[in-house]
């Protein structure tokens, strides 16, 4: 199993958690699920797994989000919001889903819908250096934004449990330019 498709497992939420071996990055990329969790016990788990790996052992990309993780499981989750947001800029692939999931995260419990729709716009922008998976996690990611900052607003008629049809005319919600041209 490959780095690209751990990190696309745990922002799909999948995330086998046993996926540990000799490569220090499976541990960082576990890590990450643990400090998106937002508990005590988990943060701890974070500090353990971080600090057993040597900055001089990730690149320069991966030692930012390090740090980034480190900071939030120590308290300083607006701290982290900065790094993470720093960090995306520049990287491309797998690496920029999970700097992006990482930041989407610290967004959401900061309740900076903001903060979550620049990510997603971000991470639109990079979806050519991605995986198809990686890429349809982004676009999920953005989704999710657009919603919290009231894009999508159109409400379709649930039809679970009913015996109606969704209204095939139903008007598509209008999107005014969430992302800035650039």
């Amino acid at each position: 199993m490959t780095l690209d498709v751990v990190i696309e497992d745990l922002v799909a939420l999948r995330l086998d958690r046993t996926v540990r071996n000799a490569d220090p990055l499976h541990g960082f990329v576990v890590a990450a699920e643990a400090v998106i969790d937002m508990e005590a016990p988990r943060f701890r788990e974070v500090i353990n797994i971080l600090e057993a790996v040597s900055p001089s052992a990730l690149d320069r990309e991966y030692g930012a989000v390090r740090e980034a993780m480190l900071t939030w499981a120590r308290g300083d989750l607006l701290g982290a919001r900065e790094l993470l947001a720093t960090s995306l800029r520049g990287l491309t692939g797998a690496r920029a889903l999970l700097v992006g999931f990482l930041a989407h995260m610290a967004d959401f419990y900061l309740g900076d819908e903001e903060g979550m729709l620049k990510t997603g716009c971000d991470l639109i922008e990079l979806r050519p250096t991605m995986s198809r998976r990686a890429a349809g996690l982004s676009e999920g990611l953005f989704s999710f934004a657009l919603e919290e900052c009231g894009y999508v607003t159109t409400q379709l008629p649930l039809a679970v449990g009913h015996n109606s049809q969704l209204d095939a005319t139903a008007t598509r919600p209008q999107l005014t330019q969430p992302c800035p041209e650039g």
